[in-house]
């Protein structure tokens, strides 16, 4: 049996384009349909009250199924997923998609410190297991882009 995700995503882009692809999902909740068959095993559709659409889905985060949902209605989005073993995001923009996974030994980072009653990486102090997660995520994010800028090539000008 494969670990649950929780997922959250949110879109991005044309507001009737993203008002239909929420339609879609009402859609979904409320018919009960397999909206998104073939890409794993989906379930506990719902909605936040910020517009995010949560759902659980079963061996996969469900990137694919959000990428095809997402190019048919012209959207982009961001995803949050987790399960017991990862925590990551996906963002779909202008057709383009880009993962970010925290491996296992970054998963472990967090800890609970009892006296402090927080959990703690480095010396910060952060609220929840999960706001220390996405704290991490951040920081791999902006070490990923530091690293993508100083490896582009520098074009200079000509006198």
């Amino acid at each position: 049996m494969n670990d649950w995700y929780g997922n959250k995503v949110s879109f991005g882009g044309n507001e009737e384009n993203i008002l239909e692809v929420l339609a879609f999902f009402k859609e979904i909740i409320y018919n009960h349909s397999d909206g998104l068959s073939g890409y794993g095993d989906f379930r506990n559709f719902g909605f936040l009250n910020d517009g995010r659409v949560v759902f659980e889905s079963d061996g996969n985060s469900g990137i694919n199924a959000l990428k095809d949902v997402a190019e048919h209605f012209r959207v982009d989005f961001l995803l949050r997923f987790s399960n017991r073993y990862s925590y990551g995001e996906a963002v779909f923009t202008d057709g383009q998609l880009d993962v970010l996974v925290l491996d296992e030994a970054e998963m472990r980072l967090p800890a609970y410190n009892q006296e402090l009653k927080a959990y703690t990486y480095g010396n910060l102090k952060f609220a929840t297991h999960l706001q220390t997660l996405q704290y991490i995520l951040d920081q791999k994010r902006l070490k990923l882009s530091e690293d993508r800028q100083i490896n582009q090539p520098q074009r200079g000008f000509k006198r």
